[in-house]
């Protein structure tokens, strides 16, 4: 976690923990075993890594530098999307639930739509009916209220990171206004996925409100 590698792994043989950091979920950890990758999430932000992984058996991976993988997602669409996918089912595992079954992780990625931003371009705005949930894949956004008749920066929120779950779990206006702190990109899950495998998931859902009614006014 916090290096700033970015190389590809692909798991050629035996398998790797990726460990999750942070509050709840911190200690937690998701097996990505053969034939599977990981740092695709790094690879596409560019940023520092957001989790540990230390191998669970004797394996065997390949490491493909950034520059090459780049040059196949550039020029090979169906790459692209499949790192898209996968990078959406590695982040809704860690920030949602691990316990996600891969038909509802399939029914949430395949709603999944990729928008760019400009910065200072709005993702959302405090009112806005909820449009869906947003996985940061590049860049950083801006968590703002207005509060006393000025818009007060609440929080910012690296790539890696989820957006938009509050509005969509209360079926609510959006409670705050998420803004491109610099140029940035975004997956963005329909919200009728969502909302569908939030139905038939109590503890997921419990999960998640716990989680809404500890962060009150942050999408």
């Amino acid at each position: 976690r916090n290096d700033y590698s970015n190389s590809f792994y692909s798991v050629v043989e035996g398998s790797v923990e990726v460990e999750i950091p942070g509050g709840e979920r911190s200690g937690q950890r998701i097996t990505v075993a053969q034939g599977q990758f990981f740092g695709e999430l790094g690879l596409i932000s560019g940023r520092r890594r957001a989790a540990t992984v230390r191998a669970s058996r004797d394996c065997v991976l390949i490491e493909t530098p950034r520059r090459a993988m780049l040059k196949l997602i550039a020029s090979v669409d169906s790459v692209r999307k499949l790192l898209d996918q996968e990078a959406l089912k590695h982040a809704l595992r860690a920030y949602l639930s691990q316990d996600l079954t891969d038909d509802d992780l399939q029914t949430l990625a395949a709603s999944a739509q990729v928008k760019k931003y400009t910065t200072g371009a709005d993702l959302f705005r405090e009112g806005d009916v909820a449009d869906g949930l947003y996985l940061i894949r590049r860049g950083s956004v801006t968590v703002s209220r207005m509060i006393g008749g000025k818009e007060i920066v609440l929080a910012y929120v690296a790539a890696g990171n989820i957006v938009g779950e509050m509005a969509l779990l209360n079926t609510a206006p959006r409670m705050a206004t998420v803004r491109a702190a610099v140029n940035a990109e975004a997956i963005v899950l329909a919200p009728d996925a969502f909302n569908q495998v939030v139905a038939r998931d109590a503890a997921l859902r419990a999960k998640l409100q716990t989680q809404a009614e500890g962060q009150q006014g942050l999408e």
